[in-house]
C-alpha cells in the first residue's frame, strides 16, 4: 500500500504531461473516482484534466506523503502536503482514503485538513485581539506573528506604514474609547493572498455594535501586508 501511495503522489508532481497520462494509468483504474471538496472527477481522462489544471494553476508544487500509510484489506488513508518548491513551508495538509481494487487505485476519498485559506483566518483573528490588547508590548507581539514590519494600513482616518504605527493608532483608539472590544464578523473569506471579513465593535456591557467595518487584506510571505480597511458605521464622537 505504501508503494501504491507514493505513486499516487508521483502522479500530481510529475511535469511532464505524456509521463503523467502513463502514471495515471498504472495507478488507477479506468472507472476510478476522485472526490474533494473542490472536485469530483470520473476515469483517467478527468483525473489527467483535474491534475493538469492544479499543475497549471501551482507550476511550483512539490506534494509530498506525510508520515506511514495505514492500511488494512483493500483500503488504506494517509497524510499528504503541498508546498511551493522544495524546502519550503507547506501551505496546505490533506488527508485521503483510498480504495484499491487488483494493485490500483479505485476511489479517492480527499480532504483539506489544513490550508492556506485557514492560516489567513487565523492571522486575522489574532490580528483582531491585537486591537484588544491594551499592554502596548504584548499588542507589538501579537501584531509581530502577523503582520509585516513595514505593511500598510489604510481606512478612512488614517494611513500608516509600520507595524509600530500601527500599535500606536490601535493604542489612541483605545484611549478615546477605553470600554470598547473588537471582534470577528460573520464573514470571512479568501483566495490567492488576499482575504476579506468584517468585524464589529461594541462596547462593554452593551449588545449593539457601536463600529462595523470592513477590510481586505493582503499576504505576503505568509504574513499580512497590507490592509484596506473602510468602516460601514461610526462610532458616535465622544464629548469632552
Amino acid at each position: 500500500m505504501e508503494a501504491i501511495a507514493k505513486k499516487y503522489i508521483e502522479t500530481f508532481n510529475e511535469l511532464d504531461p505524456v509521463k503523467r497520462r502513463a502514471l495515471i494509468a498504472a495507478v488507477f483504474t479506468e472507472d476510478c473516482r476522485y472526490t474533494d471538496p473542490h472536485a469530483d472527477v470520473h476515469g483517467h481522462a478527468e483525473m489527467e484534466g483535474f491534475i493538469q489544471s492544479a499543475r497549471a494553476r501551482m507550476p511550483t508544487a512539490i506534494f509530498t506523503l506525510k508520515g506511514a500509510v495505514d492500511h488494512h484489506h483493500d483500503q488504506a488513508r494517509f497524510q499528504w502536503s503541498v508546498a511551493m518548491g522544495q524546502g519550503k513551508e507547506p501551505f496546505a495538509i490533506g488527508f485521503d482514503s483510498v480504495v484499491v481494487e487488483n494493485g490500483r487505485i479505485k476511489r479517492v476519498y480527499g480532504f483539506i485538513d489544513h490550508g492556506r485559506e485557514q492560516d489567513m483566518q487565523e492571522a486575522v483573528q489574532i490580528y483582531l485581539r491585537a486591537w484588544n490588547e491594551r499592554d502596548e508590548t504584548k499588542r507589538q507581539a501579537l501584531l509581530a506573528r502577523v503582520y509585516a514590519q513595514d505593511a500598510v494600513y489604510t481606512d478612512p482616518l488614517v494611513s500608516v506604514t509600520s507595524l509600530h504605527e500601527l500599535s500606536a493608532v490601535i493604542g489612541h483608539v483605545q484611549k478615546e474609547y477605553p470600554d470598547l472590544e473588537i471582534s470577528a464578523g460573520s464573514r470571512f473569506d479568501a483566495h490567492h493572498v488576499q482575504a476579506r471579513f468584517d468585524w464589529v465593535g461594541k462596547i462593554k456591557g452593551q449588545g449593539d455594535p457601536v463600529v462595523v467595518g470592513f477590510d481586505i487584506a493582503r499576504f505576503e510571505g505568509g504574513k499580512i501586508k497590507d490592509v484596506l480597511g473602510f468602516i460601514d458605521r461610526a462610532p458616535p464622537v465622544r464629548k469632552n
